[in-house]
């Protein structure tokens, strides 16, 4: 299980040894079990959790989005028109042009 808590940390950033064990708290998803000589076992799968103040800044405090990135008043119809234009002098499908592989 110590292994399946190290790759959790991993995907947190967080190298092994890098954090004290009351840094964070570790709820088991799916325990391990060990088969038979190895056969059939299966891996813990565990989530790890962050506690402390010294980690309130790793992620955003809120889900709210600042309104200058929410406008929804810039012009794509400019670049648009521009890809009709080139679809049409293209004329897709018109079986002409291209490599021959009759000879």
């Amino acid at each position: 299980m110590d292994l399946a808590v190290q790759r959790a940390l991993a995907e947190l950033d967080f190298a092994p040894g890098e954090l004290l064990a009351d840094q964070y708290e570790v709820t088991i998803i799916i325990p391990p079990e060990e088969g038979f000589m190895g056969v059939g076992a299966v891996d813990a799968v565990v989530e790890v959790a962050l506690v402390g103040d010294e980690f309130d800044f790793y992620g955003p405090e809120d889900d709210t989005q600042p309104p200058e990135l929410l406008r929804d008043d810039l012009e794509d119809d400019e670049c648009d028109d521009e890809y009709d234009e080139y679809e049409d002098e293209r004329q897709v499908g018109d079986g002409e042009g291209g490599p021959s592989y009759d000879e």
